[in-house]
């Protein structure tokens, strides 16, 4: 159970006012629209700040019935520049635009996955020089390529205490009409305390956290500017809902 606190206290009061509000039209087409139409009604500016969304409780938004992965944040690896390099050398033809390369893949760290343009990707904490590397592996030769990739674990760990120590996660119910899609925000549930970055890299080494590569194109033929322009996706880490607990240790269900 978690105890009342100020910040904990204005994000229920914050949420009960939009779930009262019943079901509002979404404010944007596709995956992002729940994500996007809660932000706008509980006034969270849009932004790539490194700090919370609200009250200090980083928001995480889905439709009720869905089992896909949530965002925790998204970072790419380093050295600068090394998602470009790995969808020129590793993607495959966009399957609209055939002479552009895209990157989609999902990574774990217990196993090698397998991508179309054959080769295998997977992630692997080491302790010992304080990095997470993303390795890669030709398929057919069984051989690791000669890249060194990874993510500094000062630089996770910055992004789990200054964005995630505390989480709101809402849940809501989707109807579809003729003019869109209508959300009712029905259920939040606050994860809060325990979250560390070793509890964050045995959640990795565990496989329910995995990091997400979606590096694709503009598909839409009305916006001139992007139309057919490379666009990543927000390559990230991801994890499913029931896993939130693995990374908190207390959980506040306000319904």
């Amino acid at each position: 159970m978690i105890m009342p606190n100020t910040d904990a206290d204005k994000f229920i009061e914050s949420f009960k006012k939009v779930k009262e509000m019943g079901e509002i039209k979404s404010n944007r087409s596709g995956n992002t629209g729940v994500g996007k139409t809660l932000e706008d009604i509980m006034n969270v500016e849009e932004n790539n700040l490194q700090i919370p969304d609200l009250f200090n409780f980083e928001i995480k938004s889905q439709r009720n019935l869905s089992e896909s992965y949530v965002t925790l944040f998204t970072k790419s690896p380093k050295p600068p520049r090394i998602n470009n390099t790995l969808r020129l050398k590793y993607g495959s033809n966009d399957e609209v635009f055939n002479d552009i390369k895209v990157l989609h893949t999902s990574v774990f760290h217990s196993r090698w996955n397998t991508h179309m343009a054959g080769y295998g990707y997977r992630t692997y904490v080491d302790y010992e020089n304080e990095k997470l590397f993303l390795k890669l592996k030709n398929l057919e030769t069984d051989v690791e390529e000669d890249f060194t990739i990874y993510w500094d674990f000062e630089d996770l760990n910055f992004k789990l205490n200054n964005k995630l120590q505390n989480l709101a996660f809402v849940k809501a119910d989707v109807s579809r009409r003729e003019e869109g899609e209508y959300f009712y925000f029905k259920e939040c549930i606050l994860y809060t305390g325990g979250l560390t970055l070793n509890r964050f890299l045995k959640a990795i080494e565990d496989d329910y956290i995995m990091f997400d590569v979606r590096i694709g194109a503009y598909k839409n033929p009305n916006n001139r500017a992007t139309y057919g322009k490379i666009h990543d996706h927000g390559s990230g880490f991801r994890i499913k809902k029931q896993n939130f607990l693995n990374l908190y240790d207390r959980e506040l269900r306000i319904t």
